[in-house]
């Protein structure tokens, strides 16, 4: 965690900023871990889906649900592959565009000046009720 000016720390995205604004992109896993239901949401819903497929399969042949179980466990774990497939693709794309923009503002930082802080009283306008 860096410091701003007057000694205190800073995030992204709060009233404190960074000196260089390119920082404001840094490694997403450095900044954040993800949570159980984060880490593990994708790759349990496609395999749920892929187990409830089959068992809408068999209502609709009018099997009974649980026949054919081999069918109910290849297809929920095809559907967990699936889901952390899907998931990595997501990160691996999204810390390359965090890359592209960080690598843009570092060759551009005229572009990216840091915001100026501003209180309620700068933002609000007076008010007087009409009564």
């Amino acid at each position: 965690m860096e410091h701003s000016e007057d000694g205190k720390a800073f995030r992204p995205f709060s009233p404190y900023y960074a000196d260089d604004m390119a920082d404001t992109f840094v490694e997403a896993s450095k900044r954040y871990k993800l949570s159980v239901i984060g880490e593990y949401w994708s790759p349990v819903t496609c395999g749920l889906g892929g187990f409830g497929g089959v068992v809408l399969r068999n209502l609709f042949i009018k099997r009974p649900m649980l026949s054919g179980i081999q069918l109910h466990i290849l297809a929920a774990t095809v559907g967990a592959l699936v889901g952390k497939y899907a998931d990595n693709m997501y990160r691996k794309q999204t810390a390359q565009r965090d890359a592209i923009y960080t690598h843009y503002m570092h060759l551009h930082p005229e572009r990216f000046p840091k915001p100026e802080r501003k209180t309620f009283g700068e933002i609000f306008e007076s008010w007087n009720p009409a009564r």
